[in-house]
């Protein structure tokens, strides 16, 4: 009855803090779905591009700083804020007269946007076990695909800009009443743990020393952590080369028509969704479960750039059919990787930077995004739309050493940690069938279990 309950618990928390992140998702998608309109209503021909740029250049910066102070004060002190920001910067955009507008409304998500992203990812490190941290990082990377597809199939019919903002307000609100809740949640939590471990007594961290323990967090984080961030780095780089030049290549490379290039970019997020629930959940049963389905998804997207490569040189490989296969593949391999990957990060970080190794890792992926789109699209027109494929299977070829290693050493650790529990456990059995054991004997075993315990925990910090 106990762990059912706790089950039905930890289901509550991943499902609202998934649900907190798809309006805003919602929001973010719409310069791409209402292009068109944008741009004849504000009369700006460039305006899709600047507005991308009022989102990403803010991005790089705020995803680290985000992830940085979240972890440094609490989650509770920015979630409130951070949506607020949001929801004028929508009104904003909703009630805009011209174009200088509409971008400052796109700026305003911008920096607070992908800082959202963090908070929700220390939300799930606090109230989420380790166990589940794969089921709640796939469900809110379903919850992002959730979000743009909504903006896709529903806001992209509307008839005014007006009338699409509103929509999208009325559906923040939702986000900001999940904001409201949490921080509620947060502040009791840690007033209970407080009166847990009697800190309330204790002197309270000065700014100054919170920031030295941050900073000293890092620099004691595993070479591994590393490591994988770069491999994550790498494999996010070769599906932005592909997803900048997916018209090109599947035009050019497979014939297909443009107007069935949406189709399949379509069921390439839908199989995303699905496989980022599916291998969340079942990656949560064992703790190597994340990396076996790491493995997976990285040899799934170099299989699939092969696949496209191979099927593009001969006229009946040419068709819609290997069009969808291959999307299938790509969007199989970005669910079973990118969720699990983020479980991964925040399982090799210490507590004290569970968001800032992600906001590491997005920071950089803003900035890797300003090089590689450029360099995929030239690569592109200069060697066609065939031979772009050798740009997506050379960037996963880098990062093969990379992921070996971090592997391995991701293995070894879960196997310490497993064998150390092992131990624990073996020693607690034998002194509970000792019928009457000697005092000295129960100290003895005390001691050593003590001693298997901080063994235990500290490789599990490690980890």
């Amino acid at each position: 009855m106990v762990h059912t309950r706790r089950g039905v618990y930890i289901g509550i928390h991943i499902f609202f803090i998934t649900l907190l992140m798809v309006p805003n998702t919602l929001f973010y998608a719409t310069p791409n779905a209402l292009s068109e309109l944008l741009i004849t209503t504000f009369k700006d021909p460039d305006l899709i591009h600047t507005s991308s740029l009022m989102h990403s250049i803010p991005s790089i910066f705020m995803s680290f700083f985000t992830s940085f102070v979240a972890d440094m004060f609490g989650v509770q002190y920015f979630l409130i804020p951070y949506q607020v920001v949001i929801c004028f910067g929508c009104l904003l955009i909703a009630f805009a007269s011209n174009n200088v507008m509409f971008l400052i409304g796109r700026l305003m998500y911008g920096i607070t946007g992908e800082g959202m992203i963090m908070l929700q990812s220390k939300l799930i490190a606090n109230l989420v076990p380790s166990q589940w941290h794969p089921t709640a990082f796939g469900a809110a990377f379903s919850g992002f695909m959730f979000g743009e597809f909504l903006t896709s199939f529903f806001i992209s019919r509307l008839t005014t800009v007006r009338t699409a903002y509103l929509v999208c307000f009325g559906c923040l609100l939702i986000s900001l009443i999940c904001c409201s809740a949490y921080t509620a949640i947060e502040i009791v939590r840690l007033r209970k743990l407080q009166e847990k471990e009697g800190s309330t007594e204790r002197k309270r961290a000065t700014c100054k020393e919170l920031f030295k323990r941050q900073i000293d967090a890092i620099r004691a984080a595993p070479t591994v952590l590393w490591l994988f961030i770069v491999v994550r780095l790498i494999f996010l780089g070769s599906k932005m080369a592909f997803d900048s030049t997916s018209t090109l290549t599947l035009t050019s490379a497979l014939n297909v028509p443009e107007d069935r290039v949406v189709f399949c970019v379509g069921i390439q997020q839908l199989t995303s969704a699905i496989s980022f629930l599916i291998t969340g959940l079942l990656t949560s049963f064992h703790r190597s479960g994340p990396m076996i389905a790491i493995l997976i998804g990285f040899l799934i997207m170099l299989l699939g750039m092969i696949s496209l490569y191979i099927f593009s040189g001969f006229e009946s490989g040419r068709t819609f059919t290997t069009a969808i296969c291959v999307t299938v593949f790509l969007g199989l391999s970005f669910g079973t990787f990118a969720g699990n990957a983020s479980s991964v990060i925040v399982a090799l970080s210490s507590v004290y930077i569970a968001a800032t190794g992600l906001g590491i890792v997005f920071s950089l992926q803003f900035i890797l995004m300003s090089g590689i789109v450029p360099l995929s699209n030239y690569v592109a027109k200069k060697l066609g739309s065939r031979n772009i494929c050798w740009l997506y299977i050379g960037i996963l070829i880098v990062a093969i050493p990379f992921l070996v290693i971090s592997a391995i050493v991701y293995f070894r650790k879960v196997f310490s940690t497993s064998k150390s529990e092992m131990d624990l456990d073996t020693k607690m059995n034998d002194s509970y069938m000792d019928p009457q054991p000697d005092t000295s004997i129960i100290s003895q075993r005390s001691a050593e279990m003590s001693t298997a315990l901080g063994d235990s925990n500290r490789v599990s910090a490690q980890l």
